[in-house]
């Protein structure tokens, strides 16, 4: 009698688990260093110098200039209609065309990190840096005063409606378009296509992510910072290696190139069970079905509730 009476109050205790959100992380940061630490090669040189704020600066600028000197007629006129001076390519105009949050303190850019001489050591600790310093975290829109552009309701709008297609605007989640690589597939939006095919689903069909091309990014700046001819710009050009390092890091784990896996569809069939009780099988109210409540919440760019939120490091 006694186990009977059990049965009714721990099937609620596991339904009320089963709707409990349970965070998964893929990669923390101390695990994008210990993968430069195991896998990067001995050899490398262990007497850089020091990189200082002039040897940041001198990569600005040769930045500018390759921008403004560029063979294309057509790179160059878009390049000095939107940067036309030097002077005027500061650090936020810099990590606006590398397509970083500008209001990020930048390792490498903005901030330099503590002198250490061993190329290695120097990699593997900047393999963290693109989820410590958060520079693809928050990505809005700016007018030409450099102020957040926001739509009629005064929500922020995104520097790139892309990068929605991965996570939410604000919170942990918003870097995900940087951080996760998708197939080059055709995709589709079924239900059925999630669960036998995951590696095929994605909502919107024409949804993309750009680790790849962030670690190109990253890797041309490395390149250029160690061709600079600075005193500092090799274990420049390492920071930058070592930060190009992490978006491959990400992509070479699977979780990072999926958009949605099919546990997250069974969360949403047991909340659609708990609209359906609230709404007494909609009576009292429309209630949505479990696909579309699952379809839902992928597509909600300002919902930081989402199966993203917690995956994108």
């Amino acid at each position: 009698m006694r186990a009977g009476l059990l049965r009714p109050a721990t099937a609620v205790l596991l339904a009320l688990a089963a709707l409990a959100p349970f965070p998964a992380r893929a990669y923390e940061e101390g695990v994008h260093q210990l993968i430069g630490e195991r896998v990067l090669p001995p050899g490398l040189p262990t007497d850089l110098v020091a990189p200082t704020p002039e040897d940041v600066d001198a990569l600005r600028r040769a930045t500018w200039r390759a921008g403004a000197s560029h063979p294309d007629p057509s790179v160059r006129e878009r390049f000095l209609r939107r940067y036309p001076s030097e002077e005027g390519f500061d650090a936020w105009a810099w990590k606006e065309l590398l397509g970083l949050t500008p209001e990020a303190s930048v390792k490498g850019l903005d901030v330099l990190p503590a002198p250490v001489a061993d190329a290695r050591a120097v990699a593997a600790r900047a393999s963290r840096d693109p989820d410590d310093d958060k520079r693809n975290v928050e990505r809005f829109a700016h007018d030409e005063r450099r102020a957040v552009r926001r739509d009629a309701t005064g929500r922020p709008l995104p520097a790139d409606p892309a990068q929605l297609d991965m996570g939410a605007l604000t919170g942990l989640s918003s870097q995900a378009h940087a951080h996760y690589g998708l197939p080059r597939l055709d995709f589709s939006d079924s239900p059925s296509v999630l669960r036998q095919e995951p590696w095929r689903f994605a909502y919107p069909t024409t949804a993309r992510a750009f680790a790849p091309e962030f670690a190109q990014v990253h890797t041309d700046v490395a390149l250029a910072a160690a061709a600079s001819g600075t005193p500092g710009g090799a274990a420049l050009g390492w920071i930058w290696l070592g930060a190009a390092a992490h978006y491959l890091e990400d992509v070479a784990n699977q979780i990072h190139t999926l958009q949605a896996v099919f546990p997250f569809f069974v969360d949403a069939k047991l909340q659609s069970w708990k609209e359906d009780l609230l709404s007494l099988g909609g009576r009292l109210r429309p209630r949505p079905g479990f696909v579309e409540i699952g379809l839902g919440i992928i597509n909600l760019p300002t919902n930081n509730f989402s199966f993203r939120t917690c995956r994108c490091s």
